[in-house]
C-alpha cells in the first residue's frame, strides 16, 4: 500500500504554435504512446516512449492485481478503525518519501536523459545525496515521532512513526537507483520492479495474517518490501572517477531544489484531505477507515496511467535537449489523449457499482462508502491530469511555476475541506476534491498552452465526450441485481470502445 500515487517523475519547457493542432493531426499515430516512428533528429525513438509506457502500464497492471489484493486484504483484517490509523501513519511516511523522490531522483533522470553531463558522475551524486538527504528526513521523522503523534491523535503513534521510518533511508536508494534506470530507458526494468514489489507486498501481508495482523507487523512488511524493489533493481555502478562524480553533484542539485519545493506542495496537497479530516473528525475514525478504503480504489485508475509521467521525464527532456518542438507537443497531446480515453469507462464503471464494489473489496464494515468512492473518482481524475501535466511543466523548465500552481492549490483547497468536513464528514472532504480539483488543472493547462498551443485537438475531445455520452446512456438500465448490473455495465463499456471506433478515435 505503499504511494497510492506514484505521481511525476519530471523535466522542462517551451512555446506556443497556431500549427500546433494540425502537425498533431497529420502525425497523430506516430509516437508515443502507441506506434514506432523514428525521430530523425532526436536520438531518441519514439518508440521508445511507446514501448515504454506500454511496459510500464502493464506492469502497473501486475502491481495493482497483487498490490492491490494485498490492500483489500489488510483493510478486511485490521477493520476500518486499525485500518484508518495505518493509513495515516504511511500518508506522513509517502508525503515524505515522495519530497524526495521528486527532488534529486527527477533531477537525475532528466540529467542522464539530456546527455549533457556524464551519465556515470551523475548515478555516483544521486547514490549519495539521496542516501543523505533520506538519512536526515529519517532522523527528523525519529525525533517528531512524538509530536507528529500528538498532533494527528494517534494512540501509540510514537512508536508507529519510527517504525515506518526506517523505510526512508532504504526509500532513498530505491529512488535513485529507479532515477538511474529511468534516466538510461530502461522501462522493463523498472516495471520488473514494480511488480517485485507487489508480489513482495502481496506476500508479506499474507503472512501476518496468518501469523496475527496488526499495524506494528504491516508497517513491518512495508520495509521488507522496499529492501526487495532496491535488490531487483541494484545495479553496480562503473567508475567515473572522484572528481567527476563530485562535480555532477552542483547540477544535480540544481534542478533538485526547485524540484523539492514543487514536490512539498504536490503530496501535501494528495495528503491533506485525508490530514484535515482525521483532525476535524478525530472521534469517527471508523469513518476515515472508509475513506482512506474508498480513496485506495478511486486511485486505481489514475495511478496506472500516470506511469505516462514517468514516460514523458527523459522523453520531452531530450526533446527540448534536441530544441524538436514538434516533438515536444505530440508528446504532450498523446500523453493526454492516453489518459483521457482510459480513464473515463474505468472510472464510469467503478463509479456505477461503487457501493458494490466497496462491499466486495473490503467487506460489510466499509459499508456506506459508495457515494465516497464515486466522488473520489472525479477528484482523483483532476489529480491524475494534474501530475501529468506537472511533470510536463517541469521537463519544460517552468519548476518553479508548477509549485507556484501547486501551492495555490492548496491554498484554495484547505479551507474548503476544513468547511466541508465539518459540515458532511467524509463525503464532504470527497466533494471538495471535486469542487478545487479543476483549479490546479485549468492553471497548467493554460500555462503550457500559451506556449505549445491547443493541448488536444477539438475533435479528440469532442469525440471523448461523445463516446462517454453514449456509455452514460446505459446507466439509465442500471437495476437488478449484482450480476446484472455488472453486464449492463460492461454493455456501456463496450458501446463506449464502439463508439470511439466509429469516430475512428
Amino acid at each position: 500500500m505503499k504511494s497510492f500515487k506514484r505521481v511525476t517523475e519530471d523535466s522542462k519547457a517551451g512555446d506556443s504554435s497556431a500549427t500546433c493542432q494540425s502537425s498533431i493531426v497529420n502525425r497523430q499515430s506516430s509516437i508515443g504512446l502507441e506506434s514506432s516512428i523514428v525521430n530523425r533528429q532526436s536520438s531518441i525513438p519514439r518508440s521508445s516512449a511507446a514501448r515504454g509506457t506500454v511496459a510500464l502500464v502493464l506492469s502497473q497492471g501486475c502491481y495493482f492485481l497483487f498490490g492491490y489484493l494485498a490492500v483489500v486484504l489488510l483493510a478486511r483484517a485490521l477493520g476500518p478503525q486499525d485500518y484508518a490509523v495505518y493509513g495515516v501513519v504511511l500518508s506522513v511516511l509517502v508525503w515524505l518519501e515522495q519530497v524526495g523522490r521528486l527532488a534529486i531522483p527527477t533531477a537525475a533522470a532528466k540529467l542522464i536523459a539530456e546527455g549533457n553531463t556524464p551519465g556515470r558522475a551523475i548515478e555516483r551524486a544521486t547514490l549519495f545525496l539521496n542516501l543523505v538527504l533520506y538519512g536526515g528526513i529519517f532522523g527528523c521523522l525519529w525525533l517528531a515521532a512524538p509530536l507528529v503523534a500528538s498532533a494527528l491523535l494517534i494512540p501509540n503513534g510514537a512508536f508507529l512513526f519510527r517504525l515506518a521510518a526506517l523505510d526512508l533511508p532504504l526509500f532513498g536508494a530505491y529512488t535513485a537507483l529507479q532515477a538511474v534506470h529511468q534516466g538510461h530507458h530502461r522501462f522493463l526494468r523498472l516495471g520488473g520492479a514494480g511488480i517485485v514489489y507487489a508480489l513482495t507486498k502481496f506476500a508479506g501481508v499474507w503472512l501476518i495474517i496468518q501469523l496475527g495482523v496488526s499495524v506494528e507487523r504491516a508497517l513491518i512488511v512495508n520495509v521488507v518490501t522496499t529492501v526487495a524493489g532496491v535488490a531487483f533493481l541494484l545495479t553496480p555502478l562503473t567508475d567515473g572517477g572522484e572528481l567527476k562524480w563530485r562535480k555532477a553533484i552542483q547540477p544535480v542539485l540544481r534542478i533538485a531544489g526547485p524540484m523539492a519545493v514543487y514536490s512539498l506542495f504536490l503530496m501535501m496537497a494528495g495528503n491533506l484531505n485525508l490530514w484535515l479530516l482525521q483532525l476535524v473528525r478525530p472521534a469517527e475514525t471508523g469513518m476515515t477507515g472508509v475513506y482512506l478504503a474508498a480513496l485506495n480504489i478511486a486511485r486505481v485508475p489514475g495511478f496506472g496511467l500516470v506511469a505516462v509521467a514517468a514516460v514523458i521525464l527523459p522523453s520531452i527532456s531530450r526533446a527540448v535537449a534536441d530544441e524538436d518542438r514538434e516533438l515536444v507537443r505530440m508528446y504532450i497531446y498523446q500523453a493526454l489523449r492516453f489518459v483521457l480515453l482510459r480513464y473515463l469507462p474505468v472510472g464510469f464503471a467503478i463509479g456505477f457499482l461503487s457501493e458494490d464494489v466497496m462491499r466486495l473489496a473490503f467487506g460489510a464494515k466499509y459499508a456506506g462508502g459508495g457515494s465516497i468512492l464515486a466522488l473520489l473518482l472525479v477528484s482523483e481524475g483532476f489529480n491524475t491530469l494534474a501530475a501529468i501535466l506537472g511533470s510536463v511543466l517541469v521537463a519544460l523548465g517552468q519548476v518553479w511555476r508548477a509549485a507556484a500552481i501547486a501551492c495555490l492549490s492548496i491554498v484554495v483547497a484547505g479551507p474548503l475541506i476544513v468547511v466541508l468536513a465539518v459540515q458532511l464528514g467524509a463525503w464532504g472532504v470527497a466533494l471538495a476534491g471535486v469542487v478545487g480539483g479543476p483549479v490546479a488543472v485549468a492553471l497548467m493547462a493554460w500555462s503550457i498552452r500559451k506556449e505549445y498551443g491547443p493541448l488536444l485537438q477539438e475533435r479528440t475531445a469532442v469525440n471523448a465526450l461523445l463516446a462517454a455520452a453514449a456509455m452514460a446512456l446505459t446507466a439509465l438500465f442500471l437495476a437488478g441485481d449484482l450480476p446484472t448490473r455488472i453486464v449492463i455495465i460492461s454493455a456501456g463499456v463496450a458501446l463506449y470502445g464502439v463508439a470511439l471506433i466509429v469516430l475512428r478515435e
